[in-house]
């Protein structure tokens, strides 16, 4: 199975100039892990060779009009699943996801999901986050600090814009004290595109 690009990669945090929603604000101000994980999957869906910023501000803008989002304002992602058609860099990508019980299996069979987790971190603040799974390390094994194998998972995170594995990733969002388990994975959102 291939990983996606790292080139493809979007960090919402580098996109303060981007607007998002129907008032004043911007990707950046708006966390923008959802759009950032969305505008990764069509970037890298796209064939593009070569991918400059402002082919990352064509995805994250049409995104925004996209209906993907059922009030851009509070950044909701429309649930439940349909099907999207988004154009951007003269291009036209499907967009459409699926819920699962088994992100690790469909993404084993080749396909990309997307996982929103959440809880609290150190200072007792309720955190959510959204990260693309694009790959599996089989040669990880469940371990105390790792119950359900997170470190299996290898994701595309939208905070850094980074590659790192589940276990990193909800670590780096809720704190080094956590231990990243299932309770974490919001089971609304353990989905997989169609490709």
């Amino acid at each position: 199975m291939a990983r996606i690009d790292s080139k493809y990669y979007v960090n919402g945090q580098d996109f303060s100039d981007v607007p998002f929603g129907n008032h004043p604000g911007n990707v950046k101000d708006h966390g923008g892990c959802a759009i950032s994980c969305l505008a990764t999957y069509m970037l890298s869906r796209s064939g593009l060779s070569t991918v400059t910023r402002a082919n990352k501000v064509a995805a994250l803008t049409a995104l925004n009009s996209s209906g993907l989002f059922t009030n851009p304002d509070n950044r909701a992602l429309r649930w439940a699943p349909q099907n999207y058609n988004i154009s951007f860099n003269n291009s036209t990508i499907k967009v459409a996801y699926n819920q699962t019980t088994d992100v690790a299996a469909e993404v084993a069979q080749g396909k990309i999901g997307m996982l929103r987790f959440t809880g609290y971190n150190a200072n007792n603040v309720f955190c959510s986050h959204f990260v693309l799974v694009d790959g599996l390390d089989n040669a990880s094994q469940a371990a105390p600090d790792d119950p359900d194998n997170f470190k299996k998972h290898l994701c595309v995170d939208p905070s850094g814009g980074v590659s790192r594995t589940l276990h990193a990733a909800i670590k780096h969002l809720l704190g080094a004290s956590v231990t990243p388990n299932l309770s974490h994975i919001d089971s609304q959102w353990r989905t997989v595109f169609v490709p």
